[in-house]
């Protein structure tokens, strides 16, 4: 199983990039917009899982208010293989955020099961989280 798959998304949200990195970072926040149980720590090296467990890694990078990088896999990666690397870019456009994210390093045959799972499970959510904060 090779692990190049990459997937590259782009979303806008009703909110401050403030808002949207900080709430990433926050487990309490993080919970509320995906429903899941999250632990995570807005520190570089720092460990983190999400969707009970489903997801965890590493934060490699965080630029505030603009990038979060992260080392990212779930249960479903193939055993042995590297973590993913996912990246967020986040860009005020003026009452909204534009979220760019960037993924690579993914198993090649579940590239668009997560290219659907960030809309369901995350951008969705997050678009209602956020108009829901008004």
């Amino acid at each position: 199983m090779t692990c190049t798959g990459e997937l590259q998304l782009t979303v806008v949200f009703s909110t401050t990039p403030d808002d949207v990195y900080m709430s990433w970072l926050d487990s309490e926040s993080h919970a509320l917009f995906t429903g899941k149980e999250v632990h995570i720590e807005p520190r570089v090296g720092s460990t983190f899982s999400a969707g009970d467990g489903y997801i965890t890694g590493t934060i490699e990078e965080l630029n505030p208010v603009t990038d979060i990088v992260m080392k990212w896999r779930t249960t479903e990666f193939p055993e042995g293989s590297p973590d993913s690397r996912l990246a967020f870019h986040l860009e005020d456009i003026g009452g909204g955020t534009r979220l760019f994210l960037t993924q690579t390093g993914l198993p090649d045959d579940q590239v668009e099961d997560y290219r659907e799972g960030w809309r369901e499970h995350y951008f969705e959510p997050m678009q209602v989280f956020f108009s829901d904060e008004d």
